[in-house]
């Protein structure tokens, strides 16, 4: 893939995977470098972190139909995987919309939309750029 599109991929998903699937660090680094994860970018650039329906809302999307937890909870009982599948299914479907937009609002500190990135793929690496956001 040229691009890799995640929420918290680059500090949560990309671990989990490399532990539990003997992911050489080689691999992973890869990936990062490609990678255009909105909570990184937030978490680094911004100094804040937020919820992934935060930014969905912000930018006009359907909010996720459970949380991250309640699916670490659901993954524990193979009765509950459905849920989880479908839980996923929706999630990687909303990542990849919010992934799709041009420009997006970013929460600043928890308050009032105040900044926007743009994503744009440079020699098949991620690349992105804050934009100060007009706030009314």
């Amino acid at each position: 893939a040229k691009r890799i599109t995640t929420f918290n991929g680059i500090r949560f998903d990309f671990p989990f995977i490399q532990a539990n699937l003997g992911i050489d660090a080689s691999i992973v680094s890869g990936w990062v470098l490609k990678t255009f994860d909105v909570w990184e970018i937030a978490k680094t650039v911004l100094g804040t972190t937020f919820k992934m329906d935060v930014v969905l809302k912000l930018n006009g999307f359907e909010c996720k139909s459970a949380s991250g937890l309640q699916a670490v909870e659901w993954a524990k009982n193979k009765d509950h995987w459905p849920l989880l599948e479908s839980y996923c299914m929706q999630d990687t479907r909303l990542t990849f919309q919010l992934s799709q937009k041009a420009v997006m609002v970013l929460p600043l500190a928890r308050r009032a939309p105040e900044f926007q990135i743009q994503q744009t793929l440079d020699n098949d690496q991620a690349m992105y750029s804050v934009l100060r956001y007009p706030v009314a």
